[in-house]
């Protein structure tokens, strides 16, 4: 399969830190890429900031724009991209590159797209070993590693940083952000409140937290004015400021390779592909059907795999597609339970290790009750490449079945297991009663008493969005052996009840 190789970074304006950071990254990607055996059409480079693209063609140095990258990449008619994104963490620019890059898919047979450094709370602790390598973390120093900060959930990963550092036994080595938190007045907190003992501080030592050593090291790291040098000296502090950014470190670049090799390791997909209608799988869950190499099914074959039944009618393609069956039994016996995830994830291993993509079909969202994600923990645990693609789950789809909102206004929703009816009459709001099989009579007998006494309105929907779907707008018409695809609505009547007075009190 022809392959085509993207680096894609934010960019650098800085001749030196380019040329120290981002093409040695380069470098060294193509020729890991042209000793992996692959049959390579096209090797290139992209920034994803249009304002340091225009200033280096000002100076006659022309870095091609993502959509540019990839419009390259498809001329050299490759089936196959793999894009190395150089970025930190999973914040904005890294979503914005994702866009980017799904937006030119359907070119491709193959996409991949190798994740941030710190793109979950376990990559804290993997990076700890290669900044102590690479920094040495001497105990009679403190040290300030300066991360960019962003307004994205990602940014917790400075916070998290921080934490592993900490249970690593590395207290003098404290992470701090320009744009958010925790930040340098963070940082001083802590260091004035350790010292050599004698009352005098130890030394500081700074480096940047960033793949390039640009405007913000040499700026608000390092500068003359209003930067960490600066105030850390007014705060008394002896300062030693390194502007050398990460991928200034060999150690640190060996981060991309691994991720390059991990990917072309194979991927495990679990696609959730709704409740049971095949025009509510996702865009993206067609995508991945379509391109993945074989199909993981919870069955024993295809013909008594529901999800299979589902998927197939949105993209038949998936045919001439081998299938991996991984039979879980239904049983709440842990041992054989285990033993079948087990066994399940070894044969699925064995797959991506040959560098298959497999798409693993969970009926719904894969975490909610999913049977995968018992697949996905052992996969990622075994250091394989996994990713979730969320579907459409079944209460939503049986919501829209019964036109009944979920948390209007400041509602409460409650999802459980249909073992937990108990739970129901004490439970304020909408709740929704999943994996009630087995249990169906005592839950229709629970609620019919509720309703009865004016306290809720309870319905139900079995196999929603198939042809064989049972829509009960009245709990009392359920049938009592309805299957396990049934999901039960409980809305409080009682509050609702409440809501309406309250609305004609405020009318007068």
């Amino acid at each position: 399969m022809k392959t085509a190789v993207l680096l894609i970074s934010f960019g650098t304006s800085y001749k030196e830190a380019r040329e120290n950071s981002l093409d040695c990254i380069f470098r060294e990607v193509t020729a890991a890429a042209k000793t992996m055996g692959l049959q390579l059409s096209y090797i290139g480079q992209a920034y994803t900031s249009g304002m340091i693209i225009r200033k280096l063609a000002g100076e006659q140095l022309f870095i091609d724009t993502v959509p540019q990258a990839l419009e390259k990449a498809a001329e050299s008619g490759a089936e196959r991209l793999l894009v190395v994104a150089t970025h930190m963490i999973p914040g904005l620019e890294y979503e914005k590159l994702c866009r980017m890059v799904e937006a030119q898919a359907e070119r491709f047979k193959r996409v991949d797209i190798t994740t941030p450094v710190l793109d979950r709370e376990e990559d804290c602790e993997r990076l700890i070993p290669v900044l102590k390598e690479m920094y040495g973390f001497e105990p009679d120093k403190e040290y300030i590693l300066m991360g960019h900060g962003t307004e994205a959930e990602a940014n917790c990963r400075y916070a998290q940083l921080n934490a592993a550092l900490h249970r690593a036994g590395f207290w003098n080595v404290r992470i701090a952000s320009v744009e958010a938190k925790p930040d340098l007045e963070d940082a001083v907190a802590e260091i004035k409140s350790g010292g050599n003992g004698d009352g005098t501080p130890k030394p500081v030592v700074l480096y940047p937290l960033m793949v390039v050593a640009g405007d913000h090291a040499r700026k608000d790291m390092a500068g003359e004015e209003d930067s960490y040098v600066s105030r850390l000296r007014q705060e008394g502090f002896e300062v030693n400021a390194y502007v050398k950014g990460l991928g200034e470190f060999p150690q640190f670049r060996r981060i991309y390779l691994d991720k390059m090799k991990k990917l072309l390791g194979g991927v495990l997909y679990g696609v959730g592909i709704g409740p049971g209608d095949p025009e509510l799988l996702t865009l993206k869950a067609v995508r991945i059907l379509r391109e993945c190499d074989s199909i993981g099914i919870p069955a024993k074959d295809a013909a008594s795999c529901t999800a299979w039944q589902i998927a197939v009618q949105a993209v038949p393609e998936i045919r001439e597609k081998p299938v991996l069956p991984v039979p879980v039994p239904m049983t709440k016996n842990r041992e054989l339970l285990d033993a079948a995830y087990e066994a399940g994830a070894k044969a699925l291993a064995g797959e991506l290790r040959d560098s298959r993509r497999i798409a693993f079909l969970n009926l719904g969202d894969p975490v909610i009750y999913g049977t995968y994600m018992e697949l996905h923990r052992r996969i990622r645990s075994l250091g394989l490449e996994a990713k979730l693609v969320s579907g459409v789950p079944s209460f939503c789809a049986v919501a829209a079945v019964l036109e009944e909102p979920l948390g209007a206004r400041k509602e409460a929703i409650h999802i459980l297991p249909g073992s937990y009816e108990q739970e129901l009459s004490s439970l304020p709001g909408s709740k929704i009663l999943m994996k009630s099989a087995g249990r169906t009579a005592e839950v229709k007998r629970l609620l019919s008493g509720l309703q009865e006494e004016g306290r809720c309105r309870a319905m139900a929907v079995t196999n929603c969005g198939m042809a064989d779907e049972v829509v009960c707008r009245d709990i009392r018409e359920l049938d009592e052996n309805a299957g396990y695809f049934t999901t039960i609505l409980v809305k409080d009547l009682e509050k609702e009840q409440n809501e309406k007075q309250n609305e004609k009190q405020n009318e007068k």
